[in-house]
């Protein structure tokens, strides 16, 4: 996949050690109060009140997990030197490897890709934001 990336300088000179590409995917699993889950919460609760001196079991509500299943930093451009108000345009290549878990969405669960470029600074690194990509299965 090829990126575009364009760097402007602000009112004085700019010094980074590189302007890199980090693309990551995450899976979201959000479990509403009403969500039907079957027999888990009831065998759950058989398995914790039937032991002496355990607590009673939790109330069921909402439950939001995130798991970053990708990640990747890719190096566009290393030793990045702009002057007063300079901008330059690079361009820069990246593969996803075959195995990866597509775009998706479902009713409970989904998994969703992004990408941002980012200067290599010494303090802040300014950023361009997250932006999505649709990554589609092969």
């Amino acid at each position: 996949m090829k990126v575009h990336v364009a760097v402007k300088s602000g009112p004085s000179k700019l010094e980074a050690r590189a302007l890199v590409l980090e693309i990551e995917a995450l899976e979201v699993i959000d479990l509403p109060r009403h969500a039907n889950m079957g027999n888990v919460i009831e065998d759950f609760t058989q398995s914790v009140t039937a032991k002496p001196g355990r607590p009673p079991p939790p109330k069921p509500g909402p439950t939001v997990n995130t798991a970053k299943t990708f990640e990747a930093t890719i190096t566009i451009c290393p030793g990045l030197s702009l002057n007063a108000g300079e901008e330059k345009k690079f361009d820069g290549r990246f593969r996803l490897p075959t195995n990866v878990q597509p775009t998706y969405e479902g009713k409970y669960t989904k998994h969703h890709w992004r990408f941002r470029a980012r200067l290599d600074v010494f303090g802040t690194d300014p950023d361009t934001g997250w932006h999505a990509l649709r990554v589609l299965s092969a």
